[in-house]
């Protein structure tokens, strides 16, 4: 039975979306489609292109209406928002996980993720960004897909960071919040909007953004914020997030 949903937001770049879903089907640990399967959220600038390899590949697809005109920040929320529709549509799905399609990830991902996942927590990956901007998270430049993505290189650096074990937020020594995260379907019960099921705004009244929002609540509210060492996502940006940039500007 699946138990664990993955959601992915996609707008124009068929290459990222066609290597993501590969590299994470192929380096999941779990089966694709017994123990866990993918809803792609579709709407906002999503190509004829992508559609039709969603088709042809038999992913699950989430279909969302963004205004024209809408400002890209919101755009974004709507498409996390939508991440978690399959908690209202499939009863037996407990976990679900967004993740972009300028991701990729180590052996395992999936399996080491969603293995110390609870009604009480909230489990987030280790994350590498490229160092382009200011971080938290781990940085270090592995190139991007299609250019100069060196998966070799990444994979050694992994093996040698991942450790089989999860630690607090106080251990870490700052806020374990990164992409992707594990949602459990009592969090999602218990922090969403009573009326659209939302679970994140764009931006709260003192400025703050909603995913920061929503781990916040999180945490006065009792769930435990943790960080999964061996389970290891790449972050390569430039991707779906420069295209967009580019067009609103």
């Amino acid at each position: 039975m699946v138990r664990i949903g993955v959601a992915l937001p996609i707008g124009k770049d068929i290459e990222m979306l066609k290597y993501c879903t590969n590299n994470l089907i192929k380096r999941s640990g779990l089966e694709f489609r017994k123990d866990w399967d993918l809803f792609i959220v579709c709407g906002w600038n999503t190509s004829q292109e992508c559609y039709d390899y969603i088709e042809k590949m038999g992913f699950n697809k989430i279909q969302i209406s963004i205004p024209e005109n809408q400002y890209w920040f919101q755009s974004i929320y709507d498409c996390w928002n939508a991440c978690y529709k399959p908690f209202e549509v499939f009863p037996e799905i407990e976990i679900m996980i967004t993740t972009g399609s300028d991701q990729v990830f180590y052996y395992n991902f999936l399996k080491n993720l969603t293995q110390f996942s609870a009604p009480d927590n909230i489990i987030n990956c280790r994350l590498i960004e490229r160092g382009y901007c200011p971080s938290i998270h781990l940085t270090v430049d592995f190139g991007k897909v299609g250019q100069d993505f060196k998966i070799q290189g990444f994979d050694k650096y992994c093996s040698v960071i991942s450790k089989n074990k999860v630690i607090t937020e106080q251990e870490l020594g700052h806020r374990a919040d990164a992409m992707p995260f594990t949602v459990h379907r009592k969090v999602w019960e218990k922090f969403k909007d009573s009326v659209t099921n939302n679970l994140m705004v764009p931006l709260t009244e003192q400025g703050i953004t909603g995913d920061t929002d929503f781990f916040d609540k999180a945490r006065a509210g009792g769930i435990k914020i943790l960080k999964c060492c061996n389970a290891i996502s790449y972050h390569m940006g430039g991707g779906e997030t420069k295209m967009v940039e580019q067009e609103r500007k």
